[in-house]
């Protein structure tokens, strides 16, 4: 298994995390949260934007894709968020990210230069997120720390590699974190899932406080 992962501090900027950090790999729907956040600046709500985020909807991701110049947008992504490792990929799951690239592309969603007066908006629909795409980084949380912490996961099977795609990225008052895994596809998609989580549970993570709930210790 090939693990990346990354943690931002938004309280001061620093960024620790793996020594392969600046590698890349497919994001699967996890870029989905920037094509929200680029398409609520540049046109608006659309009602295709809440199944995008909560159920990760492919066919209306596409669609919005699509009206926003498709690498165009990708492109604005990197230029908007001050990525450096990422660039566009054949499609929209194909796009390449770094896991320090996706950290910085959570605090320009943290911090409004990603989606402006939309950022509660967004955030809020993140933290919504259900069903299949509920995985990973935020559940090394007890329950009520959980549903604090905004996410947009991405996954993919991509037969004609052989391989999985599975990543997370997430975003807390004070930091934001990415995990990105890639490995054979034989093996479940559990297996980044459960990869993902058991990173977050390891790692010590900022706090505002003292007495703010840290992740529950790694089994």
């Amino acid at each position: 298994m090939w693990i990346s992962w990354a943690l931002l501090d938004l309280r001061n900027g620093a960024v620790s995390g793996s020594a392969n950090q600046a590698e890349t790999t497919m994001t699967a729907s996890m870029v989905k949260a920037w094509i929200a956040a680029d398409y609520l600046t540049r046109f608006g709500m659309s009602a295709l934007l809440s199944p995008v985020i909560r159920d990760s909807a492919n066919e209306p991701a596409w669609q919005l894709y699509n009206e926003l110049g498709r690498e165009e947008s990708i492109q604005r992504m990197i230029d908007v968020c001050g990525l450096t490792d990422s660039s566009p990929g054949e499609d929209l799951s194909m796009t390449l990210m770094s896991a320090r690239d996706t950290v910085r592309l959570g605090r320009a969603i943290s911090d409004g230069t990603a989606a402006g007066n939309w950022t509660p908006w967004l955030l809020e629909e993140m933290r919504q997120v259900r069903g299949r795409g509920d995985f990973g980084i935020r559940h090394a949380f007890a329950p009520a720390v959980r549903q604090t912490i905004a996410i947009k996961n991405g996954w993919d099977k991509r037969v004609a590699l052989g391989l999985w795609n599975v990543n997370c990225l997430a975003i807390s008052k004070s930091w934001v974190m990415a995990a990105l895994t890639r490995y054979p596809q034989e093996w479940a998609l559990s297996q980044g899932a459960q990869t993902c989580e058991d990173l977050a549970a390891g790692i010590t993570f900022p706090r505002d406080t003292p007495d703010e709930p840290t992740p529950r210790a790694a089994p």
